[in-house]
């Protein structure tokens, strides 16, 4: 049924492009004839009726799925050599399907040096680390796929189990956890059903190193807030010096402060420095050395940015304060 239908569709193409008479003839169950009447000018144009067949070929199996070989006889003159040019294009057919087998072998082992290739591994190894339990999930489904997908051996599939068990178990003794059982191999077991035991431990350290990166990420944002704290006093205080600090980027230092404080860094440093200023104003220290104690470059900058920010002197503002007019809020006057 299929064999006629491909034929069919050859025949189609062949006739409704090829300006000369195509003769069709069914033979075994996978085979197929036709025999072209070329006329005599086109004899030794075996190039030209190559491509004009693959166009063909092409045809058909965009319409059916299935794979086509085609071979090609020497044209020849006359009826009685019709036979021999037949045979001729079975043998160079025969050839092209080989070769083709030969490509889908070379494509298999393509596939299974990916399976055990040391870059698939250092990916897991990368995924589990960083905890990232979906993408280790993908990891494994991908694997799942690509092994249906091939032939394997006793001993390939062995190389794959221990490949992967490998890479757990160095995570684990990097954590520490070396005591810590993976399943093993079992002989009876399909490879895949022993893949879903690895990628449930695969998914348990992803849970493991998630919650460690978590406490870390907890402590560093209050590393962070506490060194901004205590370095207010520095002129040079910046995002670009906390983030050189701690080894993050500048975008992350801001990320941090936001989270933890609900202000910019800038605010976040002008509202220390201006609390430190209302401390030092009502405890009577002389003026002109306060901006170098809050991280003021000069006394001018910080008379400048004291008014923009409380609308009066420093000077007045420590006599409101004595009087009890105003309170310390290091954001403006309070009544």
């Amino acid at each position: 049924m299929i064999i006629r239908m491909v034929l069919d569709l050859i025949h189609h193409y062949l006739t409704s492009y090829v300006a000369f008479p195509c003769l069709r003839r069914e033979e075994e169950e996978q085979d197929g004839v036709f025999i072209l009447c070329l006329p005599e000018a086109s004899a030794g144009e075996r190039d030209k009726m190559q491509k004009c067949l693959k166009k063909a070929v092409a045809y058909a199996e965009s319409h059916v799925d299935v794979q086509i070989c085609i071979g090609i006889g020497n044209l020849v003159q006359g009826i009685p050599r019709v036979v021999q040019s037949v045979r001729e294009a079975k043998r160079d057919a025969d050839q092209e399907n080989r070769n083709l087998l030969l490509g889908q072998e070379e494509e298999r082992k393509n596939k299974k040096q990916i399976l055990f290739s040391s870059k698939s591994m250092r990916r897991l190894s990368v995924l589990l680390s960083n905890g990232e339990e979906k993408e280790t999930e993908v990891f494994f489904h991908e694997l799942e796929r690509m092994i249906g997908e091939t032939e394997l051996s006793d001993d390939e599939e062995k190389q794959i189990f221990y490949g992967i068990r490998s890479v757990l178990d160095g995570i684990l003794k990097k954590e520490g956890k070396s005591d810590t059982e993976l399943p093993g191999f079992e002989e009876k077991r399909n490879i895949l059903e022993q893949l879903g035991k690895q990628q449930a431990a695969a998914i348990e350290i992803c849970a493991r190193m998630r919650e460690k990166q978590e406490k870390v990420t907890t402590q560093r944002k209050h590393d962070v807030i506490a060194f901004i704290h205590q370095n207010f006093s520095d002129s040079n205080l910046c995002a670009a010096m906390v983030a050189d600090r701690f080894g993050v980027t500048e975008k992350y230092v801001f990320q941090i402060v936001r989270d933890c404080t609900g202000k910019s860094l800038g605010d976040l440093i002008k509202e220390i420095r201006f609390a430190k200023a209302e401390k030092l104003l009502q405890e009577s220290v002389d003026i002109n050395k306060i901006p170098e104690q809050i991280g003021f470059n000069s006394l001018n900058t910080f008379y400048k940015a004291f008014k923009r920010n409380y609308g009066i002197s420093p000077g007045q503002w420590r006599e409101l304060s004595r009087e009890g007019q105003i309170k310390g809020t290091a954001g403006g006057l309070t009544p």
